[in-house]
């Protein structure tokens, strides 16, 4: 990433980085500048060993990208309530496509929308912004 003037910049500049990432890979872990699937897996399984698993919870996943956190909370079984929140409207379009017909799941592009929630993630969204760390504190 270059260095920028602004916070708006900043974030166009994700913004931007992201659309084209799911645009070219689509609603993939490439779409969202995964290595592969196994290290998305890996990182969601990380972020989750603080889950009380036997109660229902809510999430705010912070930079959802296509859903995928979703996805695998899903396949575990758990009881919970999410909502993606991500700047890329192309991901959000995605996210939207892929999830199941019979979920709750929610998705937006507009950050007066989010809920307060039992937990809320970020998982990658600081990834591309090395060499800018000034900007961004």
């Amino acid at each position: 990433m270059y260095p920028t003037n602004s916070h708006e910049e900043a974030l166009d500049k994700v913004k931007h980085f992201f659309d084209e990432k799911v645009t070219e890979f689509g609603a993939t872990p490439k779409g969202v500048d995964y290595t592969s699937a196994e290290s998305q897996e890996i990182r969601f399984e990380q972020l989750f060993k603080i889950v009380i698993p036997e109660k229902e919870f809510s999430i705010l996943d912070y930079g959802c990208g296509y859903g995928a956190l979703a996805c695998f909370l899903e396949k575990s079984n758990l009881e919970f309530d999410y909502i993606g929140y991500d700047i890329s409207a192309e991901m959000i379009k995605q996210a939207k496509q892929n999830k199941p017909k019979s979920s709750k799941w929610k998705f937006t592009t507009d950050i007066s929308e989010l809920p307060k929630a039992d937990y809320s993630v970020a998982s990658g969204i600081f990834n591309k912004i090395s060499g800018e760390k000034d900007s961004w504190q």
